[in-house]
């Protein structure tokens, strides 16, 4: 029994059936449609300008379409999925169902979408990377559109964009919010900090397990865009109230896509906890994903496939997103690593390397000596090298680095239940997102991010083979070890 399934055919279904359902409080659930064609989900400025409307209009009209669900509380459709993602927190967050579950949660609201208001297009991403160094510019903030930071005089009240004054019924009535990190930065206005950048991006995709994949893609890239942006977006329980959450959500879903697609041997593979706050390996491709009513309970493994999954409910392909409209020729601009640059982990350097015993008398203990001298020096150079080449997530005047990323909270770890392992985990990726970001501008790569190559109104990323290869030849030269983000 599920009630969106349904929402497809409320016309055809016989009028009895219909009677008896309802009085349960449901709608007898149908086949989804056949994948026969996969239809293209794009980046949001890939969409024309009416396209883009087309969808900010059938997102508002969601907001309008009464409850089917019936939680408490709930007065529309889009009410129901804020509701549904609040019930379900334990299986969709800081486990490893994480990216599996919002899969198919993504899907559903974009066949609500057409079934309910006549939405004939797909869902589309928001891609962050792109805006990364200040992500406050982008379109996506402005008036036009998704509008920008909540007014600090008014409760962090979102007040002008398409869903300006807009009202949220969870956890109770309060108006649609955000609290960007810095809500005025000596008069430059509302900033929020530096996302995970393509070239960042393009190193976690090299994670060789999905656990550890899934670990560093929620860890990271997508907690920064929640606690960034603030407001609703920064609560597991109030995320969904905000309408960019279905972009954000739907970016993450093209990464973890992305991720299969780049290890073919290994892409339906899943593993994992099970349960917050909790460091067991326990997960199984048929673990159930529960939906509180909007679909039937879902096997992991049925969610694998993005181009035919779930008899087909997963029927789509990812675009290669966008790039600068001024850009010609990207990617790297003979990038070349410093020597002087600190080998990661404070490791020591080839010259040193060895097994501390040179068959002298005495030699193996002054190599030691020498050794953790020479630790120690690294460390100071990396620290002094951070401050040299990588910017602050807030800073604004480098127009060519790659910015730092701002840490987790303490607070966060505490509310998401996190045990000491996997907090320091986190931790020590943060820390070697660091390194990476040194090495990245110590070498001097050119990032398509970087706010000198950056344009507002970017275009589509036809030349993104061409990007890809150079960035794969870049990372083999840094030869940082992504597995070092798991340790």
């Amino acid at each position: 029994m599920n009630p969106l399934r349904s929402y497809s055919s409320l016309l055809i279904v016989i009028i009895l059936i219909i009677s008896a359902a309802v009085v349960n409080g449901q709608l007898p659930p149908l086949r989804p449609r056949a994948c026969s064609a996969t239809r293209r989900r794009v980046e949001f400025r890939e969409l024309s300008v009416r396209d883009r409307y087309a969808y900010l209009t059938a997102v508002k009209c969601l907001r309008q379409t009464p409850s089917r669900l019936g939680f408490e509380g709930s007065r529309s459709v889009y009410d129901d999925f804020v509701a549904v993602h609040r019930e379900s927190v334990p299986v969709a967050h800081g486990v490893a169902s994480f990216l599996p579950w919002h899969r198919p949660f993504l899907a559903f609201f974009e066949v609500a979408l057409n079934q309910f208001c006549g939405y004939t297009g797909t869902l589309p991403y928001w891609d962050w990377s792109y805006d990364s160094q200040a992500p406050e510019r982008s379109i996506l903030f402005s008036n036009a559109y998704f509008g920008s930071n909540g007014n600090i005089a008014n409760n962090t009240c979102v007040n002008d964009g398409f869903f300006a004054d807009t009202t949220a019924a969870y956890p109770e009535l309060h108006c649609l919010a955000r609290d960007f990190d810095i809500g005025d930065n000596d008069g430059m206005g509302s900033l929020m900090g530096a996302q995970y950048s393509p070239i960042e991006m393009e190193w976690i995709v090299r994670q060789p397990t999905y656990d550890a994949f899934r670990q560093t893609l929620e860890s990271h890239p997508h907690n920064n865009v929640h606690l960034s942006i603030g407001g609703d977006m920064a609560g597991l329980i109030t995320s969904v109230n905000d309408p960019i959450f279905w972009l954000h959500h739907c970016n993450l879903d093209r990464w973890w896509a992305r991720w299969q697609l780049a290890h073919p041997l290994i892409r339906d593979t899943y593993s994992g906890n099970i349960r917050r706050g909790a460091d067991d390996d326990l997960a199984a491709d048929t673990d159930i994903l529960s939906y509180s009513g909007m679909w039937t309970d879902t096997m992991v493994w049925e969610v694998m496939n993005f181009t035919g999954g779930m008899d087909g409910l997963l029927c789509y392909t990812y675009s290669n997103s966008i790039g600068p409209a001024n850009i010609t020729e990207p990617g790297l601009l003979e990038p070349v690593l410093d020597p002087d640059f600190p080998l990661p982990g404070g490791a020591d350097t080839p010259d040193d390397a060895g097994n501390g015993d040179d068959g002298g008398g005495g030699g193996g203990a002054f190599r030691r000596r020498r050794r953790r001298r020479k630790r120690r020096q690294v460390r100071r150079q990396a620290a002094q090298l951070h401050k040299l080449t990588t910017p602050s997530p807030f800073d604004r005047s480098d127009a060519t680095s790659l910015r730092s990323h701002r840490r987790l909270p303490a607070e966060y770890f505490v509310k998401n239940n996190m045990t000491a392992t996997q907090t320091a985990r986190v931790q020590n990726a943060e820390s070697h997102f660091d390194k990476f970001l040194d090495a990245v501008n110590s070498a001097h790569w050119r990032s398509l991010a970087a706010l000198d190559r950056w344009t507002p109104d970017p275009v589509p990323f036809v030349q993104w083979d061409l990007w890809k290869k150079q960035a794969d030849v870049f990372l083999d030269s840094l030869n940082l070890d992504v597995a070092t983000l798991f340790d």
